[in-house]
């Protein structure tokens, strides 16, 4: 019988011990747990393991070693496992370096909290599902990244052929600030999300907030007094073949710890939620259906910078007011509707402003979002 290995290498005993306290009550059910006291050792372990049919799927590695060093010996290690680096020195740049070649997942220092389990679930649960999701980090990952968001948008929500869908939806390519992140499964890029951070500059320039998507439709300044790391995020999309799959959880549980980890941490989170309702008259309807059951945030709502044809009539009496499932559930996580719906041209539907406060999200979502799982 193949065992799963956790294989945790640091050269200070006590960390090896701590984790193997820490990590058998949670784990010890479906790993066995091996320790070493440096990269020569694991991998000599790594060969034993693998003669006897063995495999690492998870590592948990010390940067600092006498030897070769943490993210040397992650180098070597099969491309599937997780793998995790720790340190008690300020090796951010190393860190953030590996992060970018993709020999390392994820990095914290010592002493590891809550957040090593929080990411060790993740990527057990990646390996499971035989997806993983990251930061797109090439030109040829984020060009990539809009074509799997144009072909959700053509064959989900405008029911068009992809190349029918790119002439409605258009090709302009992310601003270089945007951050993009991607699902892929067997090397397919099949889902995507994106956040956008407040432009700095411009807005010490101006003294408001400025550099948002939002911003195209909206008159955001009734919450620029809110936080000065106010982000954009975006609806998660996913190839509709694999939409069975769960994996729009697991995107968004990646962009809910990027938001959580980073210092310094974002307060709060904006969206323009898709609602799939094409008809003005149900817009307004359902935006009516909003305000009567309390869900309006008041005092920091904002408003549509202008009027036209393509936005919401009054409603007719006997047109539907039922909230869009997508809404609902946004609500559910603590989102807050702040405005009226607006028409997206390009997507032919309207979308709603939501605010989160993001530390705020809402059990059991926090919950699901931080183990992958929902």
């Amino acid at each position: 019988m193949t065992n799963r290995i956790i294989m945790c290498v640091d050269d200070e005993r006590e960390v090896l011990e701590s984790l193997v306290r820490d990590l058998y009550p949670r784990y010890g059910r479906e790993f066995r747990i091996e320790t070493c006291e440096s990269a020569a050792e694991a991998q000599i372990v790594r060969t034993s393991l693998a003669q006897q049919g063995d495999r690492v799927e998870l590592y948990i590695v010390d940067q600092r070693m006498p030897g070769v060093k943490g993210i040397d010996f992650l180098k070597g290690v099969e491309q599937d496992a997780g793998r995790i680096l720790l340190t008690a020195y300020a090796d951010i740049d190393v860190a953030v370096s590996g992060i970018n070649e993709k020999c390392i997942d994820f990095y914290m220092r010592k002493p590891y909290g809550d957040e090593l389990f929080k990411s060790m679930n993740h990527l057990i649960l990646a390996r499971e599902k035989g997806v993983f999701v990251t930061l797109a980090r090439t030109e040829g990952e984020r060009d990539q990244a809009l074509k799997t968001q144009n072909a959700v948008f053509s064959e989900l929500h405008l029911e068009v052929p992809y190349e029918e869908g790119v002439r409605i939806i258009g090709t302009s390519p992310y601003t270089p600030s945007t951050e993009i992140y991607v699902a892929v499964f067997k090397r397919q890029m099949i889902g995507t999300t994106s956040l956008s951070r407040k432009n700095e500059a411009l807005a010490s320039e101006v003294g408001s907030l400025r550099g948002l998507p939002i911003e195209e439709f909206y008159d955001i300044q009734n919450i620029s007094a809110l936080d000065t790391n106010l982000v954009q995020v975006r609806n998660a999309t996913v190839l509709p073949e694999y939409q069975h799959m769960g994996i729009g959880p697991m995107i968004w549980g990646e962009l809910y710890r990027e938001l959580t980890r980073k210092e310094p941490v974002s307060t709060y989170a904006v969206i323009l939620a898709a609602s799939e309702i094409r008809d003005a008259n149900i817009a307004q309807s359902v935006y009516s259906r909003i305000e009567q059951r309390g869900y309006l945030r008041h005092g920091i709502s904002i408003s549509r910078k202008q009027e036209n044809e393509t936005t919401p009539s009054q409603p007719t009496e006997n047109e539907p007011a039922l909230i869009p499932k997508l809404l609902r559930m946004y609500h559910k996580m603590g989102f807050q509707f702040i405005g009226p719906p607006v028409y997206y041209p390009n997507f032919r539907m309207f979308d709603f402003p939501m605010l989160l406060k993001i530390k705020e999200t809402t059990e059991p979502y926090r919950t699901m979002f931080e183990s992958g799982r929902l």
